[in-house]
């Protein structure tokens, strides 16, 4: 069969930006390597949508976060741990972003503010430990003095006194305002005070809604993050629906811009040789009607192929891997071989003959180029060492007239020429020509 010469595998790089060509980095001819670096377009007005996606994306993920914080806003939570000293809102209650709910103390350690005279005061001294009296009970608690203040004032009676600053850890039971008396190193002080814990945080609701449960209670000791208020609010859910779809969208216009920034560096899709270049550094790209522009042609010639069409009479001899000999018009007196590759399953008919197609690979391709046509002579069997007689030779009766020769029995060799006899042979092989 024929067929013509064709690359195994070959691509032709297109542009589906347009732009100035700013950069080319090869010439006709030259072998490139895959995702090698081929053409750089003007980008400019793409980085600058690029930029514009990037800002719309960043503002729809603000806006989501901030719909976020607010559906999250509707379980209104302990901002640190501490006990609950009051809840301002009932359930039912329709409550604003703003609004008080709660109020959390931190008494973990509790703090009171005592006065001692001034004479005594004097003698103390910040880390001391003291003892702690807690009025109505008589408890004994240890504590330690956390601040000495330098001020100096005076009580009735014109008695002056100090003011002396005392810690001591929660054991569990006291709450703020439980009147304390302390005692430092044996010495009284003059007047007690109330406990106050050491942080107090107003809780108010991060967003607006319907008061559905309250969950913590009065004096209940709360972890940081632990439910305080319920709220229910329809709009902030649907809200964060909407802010989460804008978001979505927003990024997926940012990754598609992204995408197409990429496009303006253009590199090869395979490696091989430049066969064919229609673009060069200084040209504008424009689109035309199928929407992409040819930049040039890469072939891989690592292996070069081509397909004959085989009768489907003759089909049945091929099989993979048989030789195949090649020659071609434009390289007379050279010849070239080949192996069968491929046999298509899928035949086409003409004229009420079926053929199919048959891929073959050139061993050596040489001086062969793609587009040339070739000839091609598959060896479906062969032998050796056996003589071989044109097939107008061979008579019927499988006999060949041999010059000098005596005949083989039982051969009648009326007709025989003078000086030859009619043979008898075995056949084997035979091609168009010649017999085996």
């Amino acid at each position: 069969g024929e067929g013509t010469v064709e690359p195994i595998d070959q691509y032709s790089v297109i542009s589906l930006v347009e732009g100035d060509v700013l950069e080319d980095t090869f010439d006709e001819g030259d072998t490139v390597s895959k995702g090698a670096l081929l053409y750089k377009i003007d980008s400019s007005d793409m980085e600058k949508t690029l930029e514009k996606a990037n800002i719309s994306y960043e503002k729809s993920r603000m806006d989501y976060e901030d719909s976020l914080e607010a559906y999250r806003g509707l379980t209104v939570t302990a901002p640190i741990s501490g006990r609950v000293t009051d809840i301002m809102v009932e359930k039912g209650d329709n409550v604003s972003s703003g609004s008080q709910v709660a109020t959390i103390v931190d008494d973990t350690y509790l703090t009171a503010k005592v006065s001692f005279g001034s004479a005594d005061a004097g003698s103390l001294y910040v880390g001391q430990n003291v003892d702690v009296t807690v009025e109505n009970t008589f408890e004994k608690l240890s504590g330690a003095i956390s601040r000495i203040y330098s001020s100096k004032r005076v009580l009735d009676g014109y008695i002056e006194v100090k003011d002396v600053e005392v810690t001591v850890k929660n054991p569990g039971a006291l709450e703020s305002g439980t009147f304390v008396t302390v005692n430092a190193g044996g010495v009284d002080c003059y007047e007690g005070a109330a406990l106050e814990g050491n942080t107090e945080k107003i809780v108010t609701a991060k967003t607006s809604g319907l008061v559905s449960k309250v969950i913590a209670s009065k004096g209940e000791y709360l972890n940081r993050g632990d439910a305080i208020v319920q709220l229910t609010n329809d709009s902030a859910e649907d809200q964060l629906k909407i802010s989460e779809l804008s978001l979505r969208e927003s990024q997926l216009s940012y990754e598609s811009s992204q995408d197409q920034l990429d496009e303006y560096s253009i590199t090869a899709p395979i490696s091989g040789t430049i066969i064919e270049k229609d673009v060069k550094a200084g040209d504008t790209l424009e689109q035309n009607s199928s929407g992409s522009t040819t930049l040039c042609v890469i072939a891989d010639m690592s292996v070069i192929t081509f397909t004959i069409d085989v009768d489907e009479l003759d089909i049945a001899q091929l099989k993979e891997g048989q030789e195949v000999s090649i020659t071609a018009d434009a390289l007379s007196g050279k010849t070239f071989t080949g192996y069968v590759d491929n046999i298509g399953l899928l035949g086409t008919s003409t004229d009420g003959v079926t053929s199919y197609p048959v891929k073959i690979v050139i061993n050596d391709a040489g001086d062969l180029w793609p587009g040339m046509n070739v000839s091609a002579k598959i060896v479906v069997n062969s032998v050796k060492d056996v003589l071989r007689v044109p097939v107008s030779a061979v008579n019927r009766g499988n006999t060949v007239l041999v010059k000098g020769a005596a005949g083989s029995d039982g051969i009648d060799q009326t007709g025989a020429p003078d000086g030859a006899k009619y043979v008898r042979v075995e056949l084997g092989l035979n091609d168009e020509s010649y017999i085996r």
